[in-house]
């Protein structure tokens, strides 16, 4: 797997946006880099290693150990969490990565689902980290949509791809209120959502 997308990533005559905002971020410390699900197959690849480390969250059901392999080859640190058990230790260690330099990478909407709905952990993280939140999405013009509950998209290659990072302009307080987090969650979807348009145009 990691070697046909490697063949996409190359082939693909690549459009970059919203990088120079990244970099200024990054050159100050790590950030927090949110996705929708859809795309967590090409973003390993995809998240540009010369402007920092990235760690990653993965589930620990088969398809996301998979999953987790995938962005270890890729070169990020990926760490596991699971559905049935505590993840004290987890947290903890993507925690520790993070104070040692390494942004973060989550699924907004992962790893079950509803698909492009944040959900609560993605809140709970960017309120913890009080870093930079940058929307990252990723298309290429051509690909599949798999039958899965988030319709992963399936690139293929010899194609025109877009990478885009949008930074979301908001700050989640550490003792924000359930309405506070309720607007915050909206606001962020449309940004998300947004974002995640503005790629899927840039190729059309």
């Amino acid at each position: 797997m990691v070697g046909y997308l490697r063949i996409c990533k190359a082939t693909t005559r690549w459009q970059h946006e919203g990088f120079a905002e990244l970099a200024a971020d990054l050159e100050k410390g790590p950030v927090l880099a949110v996705l929708w699900h859809e795309s967590a197959l090409f973003a390993p690849m995809l998240w540009p290693m010369d402007l920092g480390q990235l760690s990653s969250l993965h589930a620990g059901s088969p398809i996301g150990r998979v999953g987790g392999a995938l962005q270890r080859q890729s070169g990020l640190n990926a760490v596991e969490i699971k559905s049935k058990t505590s993840n004290i230790a987890a947290t903890r260690t993507a925690l520790r990565m993070f104070k040692d330099g390494s942004s973060l990478g989550i699924a907004a909407d992962g790893p079950r689902g509803p698909a492009l709905v944040v959900r609560d952990a993605t809140m709970d993280w960017a309120r913890a980290m009080q870093c930079p939140v940058h929307a990252f999405a990723i298309h290429t013009k051509r690909g599949r949509r798999l039958r899965t509950w988030d319709q992963m998209w399936f690139p293929l290659p010899f194609t025109r791809g877009a990478v885009s990072f949008s930074r979301w302009n908001q700050q989640i307080p550490r003792k924000a209120s359930p309405p506070e987090i309720e607007a915050l969650r909206a606001d962020l979807i449309a940004h998300l959502k947004a974002n995640r348009q503005h790629c899927i145009d840039c190729v059309q």
